[in-house]
């Protein structure tokens, strides 16, 4: 998660944020290039009156100079051009994530309200015949942290969290029950609004295992800073293991059972 004073981005478990950060730091550097060599050229004009001028008077290899405007014309266009290119690579990238023409193993339907999340669990069929794993994701009052490890960010604790197995492609679908949220996690790259009456989704897996915490991103009413995001990605066969005890109805339990052995 993020840290204080952090002036990078938090770190990523997907290759999609990884080509996010990648684009940033590109664009960062071509804009700070350009920003010196124009700044450079602004204080030399106003140092010397006229561009180049000695005297007064005006360099006559740069006046009425094609080759340079064109130069200096073309130079911003192709910058532009790779920023945009760049750009729309990581659209499409998120998109399509590299999963084109295949199927996932898992869809979860993620619903915002005012102020909690609801998470139903389905199978790659999207059976709804079948009875989902499904639960609410509510707050940890600050007074109700205990101070272990998973256990302690004020703000960001919640009592059930989005569970994700890692080395598996999966789908989240978003919507909401009653205004506009946008469920957003960093590390994962991931912010899509959850907006009533309309189906948003997403597809992209992840690699790394751990704790991943976010926030709704939407203004939604005066709870809306207490409606944190806490997702636990865990192995392929913990989260069978997960998934079967959540059918059988024994959820809770083996949530519980899974953070003490955690």
């Amino acid at each position: 998660m993020a840290e204080w004073r952090q002036l990078s981005f938090e770190d990523s478990i997907n290759s999609k944020m990884m080509n996010l950060i990648f684009f940033h730091d590109s664009a960062m550097v071509l804009i700070v290039f350009v920003m010196a060599v124009v700044g450079f050229f602004l204080v030399l004009f106003l140092l010397t009156g006229l561009s180049f001028g000695v005297n007064g008077f005006t360099s006559r290899f740069i006046s009425s100079n094609e080759k340079l405007e064109v130069f200096w014309s073309t130079l911003p266009a192709v910058f532009l051009f790779l920023l945009g290119w760049g750009s729309l690579h990581n659209l499409y990238s998120a998109e399509v994530n590299g999963s084109a023409g295949t199927e996932p193993s898992l869809n979860v339907v993620v619903v915002g309200h005012q102020w909690y999340w609801s998470y139903e669990y389905y199978d790659s069929a999207l059976d709804y015949a079948v009875s989902p794993v499904e639960f609410d994701s509510y707050l940890v009052p600050e007074g109700d942290l205990d101070g272990s490890l998973g256990a302690c960010f004020r703000m960001s604790e919640v009592d059930n969290p989005m569970v994700l197995p890692s080395d598996l492609s999966f789908r989240l679908i978003f919507s909401s029950d009653d205004v506009m949220h946008s469920f957003y996690v960093p590390s994962f790259g991931l912010k899509t609004d959850c907006i009533p009456g309309r189906l948003n989704s997403n597809i992209f897996s992840v690699v790394l295992e751990g704790i991943f915490y976010g926030k709704c991103a939407e203004i939604c009413g005066a709870y809306h800073s207490g409606m944190p995001i806490t997702v636990e990605v865990i192995s392929s066969s913990d989260w069978l293991g997960w998934y079967e005890g959540g059918a059988c109805g024994e959820f809770s339990e083996f949530v519980e059972s899974l953070s003490s052995c955690n």
